[in-house]
Parts: structure tokens; C-alpha cells; sequence
């Protein structure tokens, strides 16, 4: 399902640390905070603007979930969690899947982490973020809450 929603950045594949809102497409998610995407990045044309189709690992930006085994599809191999947890955390997980599945969205790009994922947010059309609706529920540890940080300028 690719959404299409306006593309924010004009300016093809620079060097930057401020924000950037791309076009998305759904791929999977692997808990309630980390998920596959394509991503439609401008790139040079001298005849307008092209696109380039991107795979990337995302990350919600200030956003922890419970864990939730996804592999086994269940707690079982979190044996150090309080079941209740693992529960959050399966719902997060589902919660996620099921809203970037059935929802137009885009992703606004803050840094990427050392592991090479794009650190996020995701906003829906109604101008709500995916973190709002998974703290609404309380699925969310609030690990990393109010942490900012600064990032090296790292070329996407």
C-alpha cells in the first residue's frame, strides 16, 4: 500500500540534522516501536523532481514499548519479563501493525542511531503521532520519554 502524502523535502540527498517528512510505504513492524518502510527520497533530475524507493529500519523517536517475543508469537522466551509486560508489549506490537497497515502516513526523520536506523515520528493525516495514540494506552515504558540528545550530521 504506498500513501501518498505531500513530501515536505525538495532538496535531493544532502547532509543535515534538522528534520525531514518523507512518503512511506508499510513493509512490517518488529514490536510496537521499530518497523520496516520504504521510503521515497527526491533525487537529481534535471527535469523535475525523481524519486528513489528506499528500504529502511525505523525507530520511534523518545518511544519505548514493552517486548513482546514476536518470533514465537508470544512470552515464552522473555522469562525475565513480568507477563503483564509481555502483554503490553504484544499489544503495542499489534496496535502498531495494524495502524500503519490501515492508515495514510508519513514519517518525519530526526537522526539515525549508531545502529544505522532512522530515528522517527509517525503522523497520521489527523495530526496525531503514533507515539500520542501508544502512550494514550499506556503501552509505551517511558524509557526514553525526555531524552534529547545531539546527533552528528549523517547523509541519508
Amino acid at each position: 500500500m504506498k500513501n501518498i502524502i505531500f513530501l515536505l523535502l525538495l532538496i535531493p540527498s544532502i547532509t543535515f540534522t534538522q528534520t525531514a517528512t518523507f512518503d512511506v510505504e508499510f513493509i512490517s513492524n518488529n514490536d510496537g516501536d521499530t518497523f520496516y518502510c520504504y521510503v521515497y527520497i527526491p533525487s537529481n533530475k534535471r527535469n523535475g523532481v525523481d524519486f528513489r524507493k528506499k528500504k529502511v529500519k525505523c525507530r520511534l523517536h523518545q518511544c519505548d514499548t514493552f517486548e513482546f517475543d514476536y518470533e514465537n508469537e508470544g512470552c515464552e522466551g522473555l522469562d525475565n519479563k513480568p507477563f503483564f509486560d509481555c502483554v503490553k508489549g504484544e499489544a503495542a506490537y499489534y496496535y502498531t501493525k495494524y495502524f500503519l497497515e490501515n492508515n495514510l502516513f508519513n514519517i518525519k526523520y530526526h537522526y539515525k542511531d549508531k545502529y544505522g536506523r532512522w530515528i522517527v515520528q509517525v503522523l497520521f493525516e489527523d495530526g496525531s503521532t503514533l507515539k500520542d495514540r501508544l502512550k494514550e494506552l499506556e503501552l509505551l515504558t517511558g524509557k526514553y520519554e525526555n531524552m534529547e540528545k545531539h546527533h552528528k550530521k549523517i547523509k541519508y
